[in-house]
């Protein structure tokens, strides 16, 4: 049972990150406060165990964003000319973590944990899988169809950006690995779970996620802004699904993956 003291130092610790990550513009003000009403709940109620995963994804990711080279010129015509994370972004990608904290919390499982664990690993996989995919100028596939389209459209893949995601996931997994004994095939299912649901993301991006035509420029984007002027030109998909979105389900996909694992062979 958490006490009043430990949700005090949730509070606290989760103002000191959102101050400082908003300063060094790793947020919008929006992000920030998304930042804090996450980070408490999880730092308040979850503890150090529950916090280092999510801190390893935070602080990594917004690495990873701030020291993108920007050699690949082109992709950026794709990517939101403010890299900074906004509310929305922040609690598409840690409200399934969020409500595992408190489902934990409610029914003490021994498998919450690594729902977490493989919500975060989702959501890291698909971070880096952007990040690291967009550097440089690489061949990219729709992932559906296999063909060639243009580096930073919404459902592309590519063997860097896989890279990447593979390594987001581990990052998260073995950072989980200071505070949880992970045995291999736990720490494989993990893995695996992330990876596919960065996946998810890459499908969901190519077949349901609502695009955009540019008026100006004539590219296909997932933001209703572009060429600094608003884009009424609706191409494909569905209008509500939006990237963040289908960030959500990314991360509910790593938690989903894991759970059948769990079912299939009942090793927890």
């Amino acid at each position: 049972m958490f006490e009043i003291n430990s949700l005090s130092i949730g509070a606290l610790l989760a103002f000191i990150i959102s101050y400082v990550s908003y300063k060094v513009k790793f947020l919008t003000i929006g992000g920030s406060v998304g930042t804090f009403i996450i980070g408490a709940i999880i730092f308040g109620l979850g503890g150090i165990i529950w916090s280092v995963p999510l801190l390893s994804f935070f602080i990594s990711s917004s690495l990873l964003t701030t020291i993108n080279p920007h050699k690949n010129f082109e992709v950026n015509d794709y990517l939101p000319k403010n890299r900074s994370r906004n509310f929305y972004q922040v609690m598409a990608n840690g409200t399934i973590p969020t409500l595992i904290v408190i489902l934990n919390l409610i029914w003490d499982k021994p498998f919450f944990i690594y729902l977490y664990i493989s919500s975060i690993a989702a959501v890291c996989a698909d971070t880096w899988g952007t990040e690291i995919g967009t550097w440089n100028k690489t061949a990219t596939y729709n992932i559906l169809t296999m063909k060639k389209t243009n580096q930073g459209e919404s459902g592309g893949i590519s063997i860097i950006g896989t890279i990447g995601s593979l390594s987001g996931a581990l990052i998260v997994t073995v950072s989980s690995l200071i505070y949880i004994d992970l045995k291999f095939d736990y720490l494989l299912f993990v893995i695996i779970s992330g990876v596919a649901g960065s996946l998810v993301d890459s499908i969901l991006g190519a077949s349901i996620q609502v695009q955009y035509l540019c008026p100006k420029c004539g590219k296909t984007v997932d933001q209703k802004k572009h060429c600094n002027a608003e884009i009424i030109y609706y191409k494909s998909g569905i209008r509500i699904i939006n990237n963040d979105i289908v960030n959500l389900v990314a991360g509910a996909s790593g938690s989903i993956f894991f759970f059948i694992f769990y079912l299939t062979f009942n090793t927890l």
